[in-house]
């Protein structure tokens, strides 16, 4: 059986093992992730940060997704509940070794290329100006 630990605007924080009694509640968390999904050993296997039920984090992945033995199989750069990221890929899957097997690059919800991620964030910066 899985637990799950979702921090809430509504009821603070909810542990539970069933993931639909977090229906009707958003999900809400500024000092670390929103939600746990912890595997029947009591490691982690899923964490989100959430603002305002949408995953968003400024300082690291929004999402990650973690193998039984413990290394990381996802990372996932939410903003806005938009995969974004301008310094990287935006979305990282390593093999249970710990070795990068795909990175996608993502900007406000677009995919890019590898080769076009860097005009478009080109275009990013004249747009500031």
């Amino acid at each position: 059986m899985k637990r799950y630990k979702v921090y809430t605007k509504e009821r603070g924080l909810v542990e539970t093992d069933k993931y639909d009694d977090f229906s009707g509640l958003t999900w809400h968390r500024e000092d670390g992730p929103a939600f746990t999904r912890y595997r029947k050993n009591g490691n982690i296997e899923r964490e989100e940060y959430c603002i305002n039920d949408r995953r968003h984090r400024l300082d690291g992945p929004a999402a990650i997704s973690y193998y039984a033995n413990g290394l990381i199989e996802c990372e996932e750069y939410w903003r806005n509940d938009r995969l974004h990221r301008l310094d990287g890929p935006a979305d990282i899957a390593y093999n249970e070794n710990g070795n990068n097997v795909s990175s996608n690059y993502w900007i406000n919800g677009s995919f890019c290329t590898k080769e076009n991620y860097h005009t478009e964030l080109l275009k990013l910066k004249v747009q500031s100006l």
